[in-house]
């Protein structure tokens, strides 16, 4: 199984006030991401949860969301909630994906409680915020702060439960703050994982 993971977007989040646009400019820096790995034979994305900053994207953000998932139908999206995503820990209770499931997009998957998956033969477990069940027969998508994870004043993440999971894991729980989001933008991480024997 082949595949991108790509962390947070925060889609509205603060640095709105700074890029003119940015919504457009989000989705502009994904589809850099998902051309690359369109170069190289890739068509998976695993969106690590925060697409947006708040439980409802703004309008602006749902067009281009929109707009960005029509014009790529040839690459398949797995997407989780993260923390910033839901208004509470209860995805009943709303979350910004919503009009992304209900555009219908089939090469669109958004997970909204823990899934268990087989992706070209590899064991995958899609953990939304605030699941931490990670399977260790699996790779393990995830949203949640870790031990040793550093918040973006520097000083480390205080959670009850902030154990380094054992299981073979991609965790996104970083909000990278405008003054250091362009030198950031591009980054993306690249993952191959073998299939079961």
């Amino acid at each position: 199984m082949e595949g991108i993971a790509v962390g947070d977007l925060h889609m509205d989040g603060s640095p709105s006030a700074y890029i003119p646009n940015h919504a457009k400019w989000c989705m502009d820096e994904l589809q850099t991401i998902v051309d690359w790995g369109a170069d190289r034979g890739i068509n998976r994305i695993f969106q690590l949860g925060d697409w947006g900053h708040y439980h409802r994207l703004s309008h602006d953000s749902i067009v281009e969301s929109l707009s960005f998932f029509a014009r790529n139908p040839n690459t398949e999206f797995h997407i989780i909630l993260g923390n910033h995503c839901m208004l509470g820990d209860d995805p009943k209770a709303g979350h910004s994906m919503e009009p992304i499931i209900a555009a219908g997009f089939k090469h669109v998957h958004v997970y909204t409680e823990p899934t268990n998956k087989v992706i070209d033969g590899a064991r995958v477990r899609f953990l939304p915020y605030p699941h931490r069940t990670f399977d260790r027969s699996a790779l393990n998508f995830a949203h949640i702060p870790i031990k040793g994870v550093k918040n973006d004043n520097g000083t480390l993440h205080k959670v009850k439960d902030s154990r380094v999971p054992s299981s073979v894991c991609m965790v996104s729980y970083l909000f990278i703050k405008s003054s250091v989001l362009l030198s950031y933008s591009r980054l993306y991480e690249y993952l191959s994982f073998p299939s079961i024997s």
